[in-house]
């Protein structure tokens, strides 16, 4: 079996290339080059198609052929946008290393705790009061959809 002997690279700021996720337009990732990298948004492009086939899913008989049909749909339908997460995630990661560059330095995102659902607050007379929770729908999906490196 082959041993692994990795190369004693010393970072400078020649050879490092730093990451930032961001959510802003049409980018997802963003390098200390200043380079921005564009998101796919691959969910965001077939959720239309996706909730129909899902709809028609849900009118059907359980245990009926045309549902299973629909369901063997929907599954395509999800790897559809899993293979595409793939793929983009794949050049993305070429298009990094193609760089040049030795370090790659990227932020430690925690998505469980980002998208997590910030819970309800009452007033005196048990009114719930505005938390910012339907601002916060649209940016989890962003997070969910970008995740993808």
């Amino acid at each position: 079996m082959p041993s692994f002997t990795p190369d004693e690279i010393i970072p400078t700021w020649d050879n490092t290339l730093g990451m930032d996720a961001v959510l802003h337009e049409d980018d997802y990732l963003a390098t200390s080059d200043g380079e921005k990298l564009p998101s796919l948004k691959s969910f965001r492009k077939s959720q239309n198609k996706l909730a129909k086939i899902s709809q028609g899913k849900a009118k059907q008989k359980k245990g009926s052929a045309r549902r299973r049909k629909l369901a063997k749909k929907e599954a395509r339908q999800h790897q559809k946008i899993a293979r595409y997460r793939a793929d983009h995630a794949y050049k993305t990661a070429h298009a990094l290393v193609r760089t040049g560059k030795k370090v790659f330095v990227h932020e430690e995102l925690n998505l469980r705790a980002i998208t997590k659902i910030t819970r309800a607050n009452k007033d005196e007379e048990v009114k719930y009061l505005p938390n910012g929770q339907s601002a916060k729908y649209g940016l989890n999906k962003s997070w969910l959809d970008a995740d993808e490196w």
